[in-house]
């Protein structure tokens, strides 16, 4: 029984052995082996993109000779649809609503280029509506989609340089 013991646990040690080797060694997928990228644009106008999270569309800010239009690109169909008019003030930040119906985006106001002010619009067009004015990013969403994030420049505090703020998808709270 001793030996019947001793017998069976190096079966079984040398049965371990073998499968990890077996393991380690065996060929397996490469992550990322098989990635492509392929070009989207090939135009030298476009100041700024975003992709939905569905990966449908792409927002493109077009820039002609200091106007700025904002276009929606079907990838599907690769045609492009202008849903907003020339422009003089720059864009900041171009973001998707999870999803995908609401294009959010953050530009130098109608008055004042140095001041920027957030407005959400319809992805397929329509009158773009002022959500927050005064912000120095663009926006991120929270998971569920219910509020939107983004920094505002406090320069003329002393014991910060900016603040993170937080609020509705709207805009309110």
């Amino acid at each position: 029984p001793g030996r019947l013991m001793l017998l069976s646990g190096n079966w079984a040690s040398k049965g371990a052995a073998i499968g990890f080797a077996a393991w380690r060694f065996w060929p397996r997928a490469q992550a990322f082996s098989s990635v492509s990228v392929s070009q989207i644009t090939n135009v030298g106008t476009i100041e700024n993109v975003a992709i939905s999270a569905d990966g449908k569309f792409l927002a493109e800010v077009k820039n002609n000779k200091g106007q700025r239009t904002l276009w929606i690109r079907n990838l599907a169909t690769n045609t492009d649809t202008q849903i907003l008019g020339e422009f003089a003030n720059s864009y900041l930040g171009i973001t998707f609503s999870p999803d995908t119906n609401y294009l959010y985006f953050v530009r130098g106001t109608p008055d004042n280029s140095a001041v920027r002010a957030l407005y959400a619009m319809p992805v397929f067009g329509g009158t773009p509506k002022q959500l927050e004015y005064d912000i120095d990013s663009g926006v991120s969403f929270s998971p569920d989609g219910t509020q939107i994030t983004y920094m505002k420049w406090t320069p003329y505090r002393k014991d910060q340089f900016a603040e993170l703020h937080v609020a509705d998808k709207d805009g309110g709270n």
